[in-house]
């Protein structure tokens, strides 16, 4: 299968973007967001330890703090619900990636044992012992001993390693593509580019003051919408150096605003540039897109009217470039 990459800023439409999609008969997907390739600690850090940043106390760090990521990422009780659901609500925050259930998601022997061989296949042996930086009051303390390796083949180790994970959400064989949108993704894709070269990449954007009035209603969106703003505004600074160096066939940027207007032209397209045909499933997922929920303009309520000239002045070079506003000259 052939891995469809979706990002953004967040709040711009990357869930509603592919919750539509994976209705479709050939893509597969989990219902969560990933992110354990592009997040602190993930597959692409994993990377950088053990090539460019390799030593032996580097690359077995990361891979102490990888393996333990992908063990958080396993399993859901009902008890990391309530914790993840009524913790921020004590200004607790709950502990990481306790609800991403990968067990559920990809069967949980299968899981399990492929991340196994994904840890031996990176190191040639688990010695026992500490350095300096190993976690504090560790019983049996280890220490990952790894070769050197080229960049090509770490990346097909890491790739492949989620090739399969996704595989078992295809039992029958019957998928083409399969899809991840943690909104990230977003600041990664030439890294990724490197893990999957059949990739391709859905940048989905909206009026980055609605994101910014979305944004408030999380734990995550910052207390301070001038701060915020700046936080949005590099996002998209960022993105627009990376867009310079893609391949233009590679990535499709999709308008959030236009989804809402002619949601089925343009999934039409996006199919079309996935390489699958439009899907009659896809039809009813369109229809029932709650669009008033897509629409630009929510800023104007729910930003402050005094900190409105201050947040499009910061912003003003990302909204000039995708047309939300009339650039300076």
């Amino acid at each position: 299968m052939k891995p469809v990459f979706i990002g953004g800023t967040g709040r711009s439409g990357t869930t509603i973007l592919k919750q539509v999609l994976m209705h479709h008969p050939q893509i597969a997907a989990i219902p969560r967001e990933l992110r354990v390739i592009v997040d602190p600690y993930g597959a692409l850090d994993l990377k950088q330890a053990l090539s460019e940043r390799w030593s032996p106390y580097n690359a077995d760090h990361a891979i102490r703090n990888f393996r333990k990521l992908m063990m958080k990422s396993r399993s859901v009780s009902i008890w990391a619900r309530a914790e993840r659901k009524f913790f921020p609500k004590f200004g607790v925050a709950p502990r990481r990636y306790i609800t991403m259930g990968f067990d559920k998601h990809f069967g949980k022997p299968y899981y399990r044992n492929r991340l196994k061989k994904l840890l031996n296949d990176l190191s040639y042996h688990v010695a026992r012992g500490n350095w300096d930086g190993t976690p504090s009051l560790q019983l049996r303390p280890e220490i990952y001993e790894t070769d050197y390796l080229p960049n090509e083949t770490i990346d097909t180790l890491l790739g492949n390693f989620f090739r399969d994970l996704y595989a078992q959400r295809n039992p029958d064989g019957s998928k083409t593509h399969w899809i991840e949108d943690t909104p990230y993704n977003l600041l990664q894709v030439p890294e990724l580019l490197d893990l999957f070269p059949d990739m391709k990449f859905l940048h989905i954007y909206r009026d980055l003051r609605d994101v910014l009035a979305s944004y408030f209603r999380h734990d995550w969106g910052g207390d301070d919408m001038t701060a915020t703003a700046r936080r949005l505004a590099n996002i998209i600074k960022r993105w627009l150096i990376i867009r310079e160096s893609l391949p233009a066939d590679m990535f499709l940027e999709v308008r959030l605003e236009a989804l809402a207007k002619a949601p089925e032209a343009e999934f039409r397209k996006i199919c079309d540039f996935i390489g699958m045909p439009f899907a009659d499933q896809l039809k009813d997922n369109v229809a029932a897109l709650n669009v008033d929920r897509m629409h630009g303009g929510r800023w104007q309520r729910e930003i402050p009217a005094d900190k409105q000239e201050e947040i499009v002045e910061i912003l003003a070079p990302a909204l000039s470039a995708y047309d939300y506003i009339a650039a300076k000259k």
